[in-house]
């Protein structure tokens, strides 16, 4: 089993093994066919040197076969710089993590080699075979006879030749995979170590898992609260217009007429049209009929509302849209169904959003201070059992209420039973007339505790009665068999929403990891490879610089055009203060176009049906909330 280095691993404290050999003489040689790339292994600008070899004149590459402990054997690596070596630390899909910049310097090359005498090579053990390969790396292939003092020279220079290969090693009934560098001593001995991870390779790879860990727990907080707020759904606005938009109407029910028409409505096209339905019944039939329109009743939904001191663009933003945002269908039975859901998430959400984390310490302490509260000074005689007892509840506690992929997990749940509930007259549990068992009573006060807690921890909580709309109560009955019935639509639906909470988390967590990864790895080899990058980088910035300086240009006409709302609404203070005035029930939020800048051509109002669902389309719209 190979381990992934992701995973949190605890080698700092492990050191490299080394042990030194002498090198013996062998019956066997090996030499490349071809010897013309050695002349360049030292070139400056090489930093590893990557040979894949292949064995000539034989049917079965004995390098492909019975290779024992070393894993690859016909894959090697030379280097004379600790930058090398570092590099065969690193995951093995390196260069797709730093986009290749890491493999600045590496040269692979392929290798075709010959034995003499013909044969010998696979008639040696799986260790020869190694060490021969070792010894031919080490040697520059044969190329020029290295001295010893020489092989001193480049000891003292730091400039000595590495051979190295990976083997596996048994950690435990485990498989790792290791890096065996061998170098030759000036006294002619082989000295070979077998590499763990760098300290700091090991701290990058446990800031990584941290990260996730991080995006685990708190990741719900990175979705904007827009989403899920009240105004991110469809609100009703009404729309007073600057001139009359007159048309023409002509109601039939016969599906054939001589009459020329742009657009044509069904029933079921207007079947939500409520009010237009009711004055559609006062028309007469079969005539041609001019009506004007002074004011539009149109849905919004918030998605498509841009706020007013936020430009709709810019390079951040744009950025965002395009690697990050991702828009989800869910293909679910009915459309009721699909509200319910939607309902239990957007609620579950917004609780989150309003937990205090104050109020929790505070519940903490309240919990922690209460043996003293009640027995003063006594309380330090039973301060250790205590805490014994309730360190698990306060950390469970703590647990729920702070991390917020643990408060979702049951907050979801709790919404799917309160939303999918059977809707009865509640008899008062206080009454004097009702009698308890006691586990129903003690059941009941664990209850209330709960609740009240529940309350403190949360600025406000989104009651079921706040939005008719919203409530999908149970029509099975209240019978033995109906309640058994719902409490498994209750566990199903929360599971269901749950599991689609962890899906995007998990992949919101791989997403970042890799994120992390790529800009880390990105970091490090422009940084060791500066020379070869700053000319890159240096036009990424000049492109970065230029994009914000358009965006830039398109912030200004933005706040042009505030100006040009902005005076607008001043002229409108009349019609605002008459909104304002009416009882909170009967206010309304309303728009009405403004006039657009000099630069922007005018949008007319205009009625379309070139998509699935009849609309409106308004240009230069202002809209207003109700003052409610």
């Amino acid at each position: 089993m190979v381990e992934d280095k992701s995973v949190l691993l605890c080698l700092l404290g492990l050191l490299s093994t080394s042990y030194a050999f002498d090198v013996p003489k062998r019956n066997c040689e090996l030499k490349p066919v071809d010897e013309s790339f050695a002349k360049y292994m030292d070139n400056p600008g090489i930093t590893l040197n990557e040979f894949y070899f292949k064995m000539k004149n034989y049917s079965q590459d004995p390098l492909y076969h019975n290779t024992g402990e070393n894993y690859k054997l016909w894959r090697w690596h030379r280097t004379r710089t600790q930058h090398g070596r570092t590099l065969l630390m690193l995951s093995f899909h390196y260069d797709v993590l730093s986009m290749t910049i890491l493999t600045i310097g590496v040269e692979p090359s392929e290798v075709l080699l010959q034995d003499n005498p013909f044969g010998c090579f696979g008639n040696i053990t799986v260790d020869e075979r190694g060490d021969l390969l070792r010894e031919l790396i080490l040697n520059d292939f044969y190329v020029t006879k290295k001295t010893s003092s020489q092989i001193e020279y480049e000891s003292h220079t730091m400039r000595v030749v590495f051979a190295c290969n990976s083997v596996v090693k048994n950690y435990h009934g485990y498989g790792k995979f290791i890096n065996r560098c061998c170098n030759l001593e000036p006294n002619g001995q082989l000295l070979c170590t077998d590499q763990v991870e760098d300290a700091w390779i090991t701290l990058l790879y446990v800031c990584i898992t941290l990260v996730k860990v991080m995006v685990f727990l708190f990741g719900p907080l990175m979705i904007p609260s827009h989403m899920y707020d009240v105004s991110y759904m469809a609100s009703q606005y009404v729309v007073k217009l600057q001139q009359e938009l007159k048309m023409k109407l002509f109601v039939t029910e016969s599906a054939q007429t001589s009459v020329r028409y742009k657009t044509r409505l069904t029933i079921q096209d207007i079947s939500e049209w409520n009010k237009f339905q009711e004055v559609l019944g006062q028309f007469p039939m079969d005539e041609v009929i001019p009506i004007k329109i002074q004011e539009l009743k149109i849905k919004v939904k918030g998605k498509r509302v841009i706020p007013e001191n936020e430009p709709p663009t810019g390079l951040l933003r744009t950025l965002f849209d395009n690697l990050v945002r991702s828009f989800v269908s869910i293909a679910l039975p009915s459309k009721r169904v699909s509200e319910k859901v939607k309902s239990i998430a957007r609620c579950s959400f917004q609780d989150m959003l309003n937990v205090e984390r104050t109020s929790v310490l505070q519940v903490l302490l309240r919990i922690g201070l209460w043996p003293f509260k009640n027995w003063g000074l006594l309380a330090l005689l039973t301060a250790p059992v205590y805490t014994c007892v309730m360190a698990p509840a306060c950390s469970l506690i703590f647990a729920v209420y702070c991390l917020p992929t643990i408060y979702l997990t049951y907050r979801l749940f709790y919404h799917a039973r309160n939303k999918i509930d059977y809707k009865e007259q509640k008899v008062d549990d206080e009454s004097p007339l009702i009698t308890r068992k006691p586990s129903v009573v003690k059941i009941k006060k664990i209850k209330k505790n709960i609740t009240k807690i529940d309350k403190t921890v949360h600025k406000r909580l989104m009651s079921i009665s706040e939005n008719e709309e919203h409530i999908f109560p149970c029509t099975w009955g209240s019978g033995t068999i109906y309640n058994l019935r719902r409490f498994m639509v209750q566990i199903l639906v929360g599971v269901f929403c749950v599991s689609c909470l962890y899906s995007f988390i998990l992949l919101a967590v791989e997403a970042t990891g890799i994120f992390v990864e790529i800009m880390a790895f990105t970091m490090m080899g422009i940084i060791v490879n500066a020379g070869s990058t700053l000319r890159y980088v240096s036009m990424a910035l000049l492109v970065l610089v230029y994009m914000h300086d358009c965006y830039n240009n398109v912030y200004e006409s933005y706040l042009t055009f505030n100006k040009a709302v902005i005076d607008d609404i001043m002229d409108r203070v009349e019609d605002l203060k008459t909104v304002a005035s009416l009882p909170s029930s009967m206010q309304e939020s309303i728009g009405f176009t403004v006039k657009p800048v000099e630069a922007v051509d005018r949008i007319p109002t205009a009625f379309m049906f070139d998509k699935t669902e009849p609309r409106w389309r308004i240009g230069h719209l202002f809209i207003v909330f109700g003052f409610i």
